[in-house]
């Protein structure tokens, strides 16, 4: 069914939500989902059919799915799945879907079927697909290979204008929010913006959507709720300069090339652990390796020729 359906999932929209722990990302998925299907309830939109008008930009989807990607212990293999917890009025809502994930050893922010998973929800109707990333912090760029619009999600005091620039995240963010604008850290908040906006001008524009070359830096609150709805005109915005511009396709292929040579590096991984032959063979290589004899290179390089049926 994935297969004969993902191409009619193109017209929806993915948007993945990063940050490091603590930045708040489930309460701000929690308070936006609720602020989204509020305007479906207030416009009438509680049909299968998604409003949107193109001369304002704005779009209102009639439901919605939450992908929370959490992380796993390395010990024991094990995820807590908690970030539903944190949504708790989001996950009971008739019209959305809450789903946590456990990112299973995977690394890059995302488990190795996330992807698979955020096109089934679009191919079950959810017109809008939020994807919650494990929190690792600036390496976790993969979730930029499944979402159409990606949000920065950075807590007030979260770097000085210095940490805006490091390579990472940061160059494949569409948009940052500094969370907790609100009481005490208010203030904390606004320097914290003011700094990633002086930024986001050294980053680089290059394959950003025309008009998007700096991302914005924008401020929210999921206890007041204060800058919630301009987020969403912006991300309503560029949704609509991305379908307007053809990019929302263009990068869509892109990323289902990434996905297939992503796919087929887990499969050979999964196939010479289940091959008994492959199991003899890398044992004698893990010797040579605890002896010194080999390199880990060399070693990965005669196991991918035992593999290929290339070995001497």
């Amino acid at each position: 069914m994935l297969e004969t359906k993902r191409a009619e999932a193109i017209p929806k929209f993915r948007l993945g939500l990063a940050g490091a722990p603590g930045a708040g990302k489930s309460t701000f998925i929690e308070c936006l989902g609720k602020y989204i299907l509020k305007l479906a309830e207030d416009s009438g939109n509680t049909s299968s059919q998604t409003k949107e008008t193109k001369k304002s930009n704005s779009w209102i989807p009639d439901q919605l799915a939450v992908v929370c990607v959490d992380p796993s212990s390395t010990v024991t293999g094990g995820s807590i799945l908690g970030d539903k917890t944190r949504m708790f009025e989001l996950s009971r809502h008739p019209r959305s879907f809450v789903r946590p994930a456990p990112a299973a050893g995977a690394l890059g922010g995302l488990a190795s079927y996330t992807d698979d998973v955020v096109s089934l929800c679009q191919t079950a109707g959810y017109e809008l697909v939020l994807l919650e990333t494990v929190g690792l912090g600036q390496s976790e760029v993969e979730v930029a290979q499944s979402v159409d619009m990606l949000l920065l999600l950075i807590p007030p005091g979260g770097g000085d204008d210095l940490q805006g620039v490091k390579k990472g995240i940061i160059e494949v963010a569409d948009m940052i929010i500094v969370t907790k604008a609100d009481g005490n850290l208010l203030s904390t908040a606004k320097m914290t913006a003011a700094d990633y906006k002086g930024a986001m001008q050294f980053v680089h524009a290059k394959g950003r959507l025309q008009g998007w070359e700096h991302p914005p830096v924008l401020l929210a609150s999921a206890v007041t709720e204060e800058g919630v709805s301009n987020i969403w005109e912006y991300v309503c915005r560029y949704r609509r300069d991305m379908i307007d511009t053809g990019n929302l396709e263009e990068k869509r292929r892109k990323q289902s090339r990434y996905w297939m040579w992503k796919n087929l590096q887990n499969l050979v991984q999964e196939k010479a652990r289940k091959s008994s032959s492959l199991n003899r063979f890398s044992r004698d290589l893990e010797e040579k390796l605890n002896s010194g004899r080999m390199t880990p290179r060399v070693a990965a390089a005669r196991l991918l020729d035992c593999i290929s049926g290339n070995n001497n």
